[in-house]
């Protein structure tokens, strides 16, 4: 039986969860220490993962980028989120009526839309791309989330997410970020800092991860840095460590097209967003037989079969 978090355990979760990488690290080897069979369990699979040199990703990278045409499910998905996308559209426009409501990762996509042949998630179980994240990752992750951002034109100052940041919900994570509508510059691309320039900005800013960073901040530490930007057309695809690497996006241009983008999140079982009472993941009533342990462990949080 899972115990429930006792009020202690959420506050040291969320304590954690926003200092800096030491305290992080602390903490996540105490929550690998007490469900040390479950690590064991998903780290002997890591150890004897491989994944293929067209999907791997460099640690000291920290993202890879896969053009697109690189994966059937990708293109599928880019296209049934543009299709998501036009039904959205009504609504989209009333949003855009009220100057209150944020005009940027507005999330379209219901989970309970989501079925087991839904390309996005065809798309986050394939073997070869799985592989890579439990390569990358060290275990078998939790699938978190599945989503579909629409961003449109923000007339202010870069705010939020729109700032550098690292994510703060686990201290090692990936997320696949597919392109669903054209994306060049204007329209506010993803924009990648690699992990061994991120490590130094943490350094000298002492970062913690409830901190954004102005583009002049992180200009200071690297002079004249060089990010990646997620651009062209859809079905192009990156898959990134959020945690380890500066990022930001949707600084969509006055004027230019909205941004639409897929996320698929995935997640150590240790992490602080992830507390023992909800280790079960959010898809996993769309696990079947059809699919390998390794499939079912990632929807589903548990390790039985591993």
């Amino acid at each position: 039986m899972s115990r429930k978090p006792t009020n202690l355990t959420a506050r040291l979760a969320k304590f954690a969860r926003g200092q800096g990488d030491g305290t992080r690290q602390v903490y996540t080897l105490g929550r690998r220490a007490l469900r040390l069979r479950s690590y064991l369990a998903r780290r002997r699979v890591a150890q004897r993962t491989r994944a293929g040199g067209h999907v791997a990703i460099d640690p000291a990278e920290g993202y890879r980028v896969f053009p697109a045409g690189t994966f059937a499910e990708a293109d599928e998905g880019a296209r049934a989120s543009a299709l998501l996308l036009a039904k959205s559209e009504a609504a989209l426009a009333r949003r855009r009526q009220s100057p209150g409501n944020k005009q940027f990762l507005v999330n379209l996509l219901e989970p309970a839309s989501v079925s087991v042949d839904h390309p996005l998630l065809r798309l986050a179980l394939r073997p070869d791309l799985l592989d890579a994240v439990i390569a990358y990752m060290g275990t078998v992750p939790l699938l978190r989330s599945i989503q579909v951002f629409y961003s449109g034109a923000v007339e202010r100052e870069p705010v939020s997410s729109q700032l550098y940041h690292c994510d703060a919900d686990d201290v090692r994570q990936l997320k696949i970020f597919l392109l669903c509508s054209e994306v060049q510059r204007e329209n506010g691309p993803l924009t990648i800092l690699d992990a061994t320039s991120s490590d130094r900005v943490r350094r000298a800013k002492r970062y913690t991860y409830n901190d954004r960073l102005s583009d002049d901040e992180v200009m200071g530490v690297l002079g004249e840095p060089k990010p990646a930007e997620l651009v062209g057309g859809p079905g192009t695809m990156c898959l990134v460590d959020t945690s380890r690497c500066f990022h930001y996006g949707s600084r969509v241009e006055r004027d230019a097209e909205p941004r639409l983008v897929a996320m698929v999140q995935y997640l150590s079982p240790f992490a602080f967003v992830v507390p023992d009472a909800a280790k079960k993941g959010a898809l996993a009533h769309l696990a079947f037989d059809g699919h390998t342990p390794v499939q079912r462990a990632v929807l589903t949080g548990e390790d039985r079969d591993l």
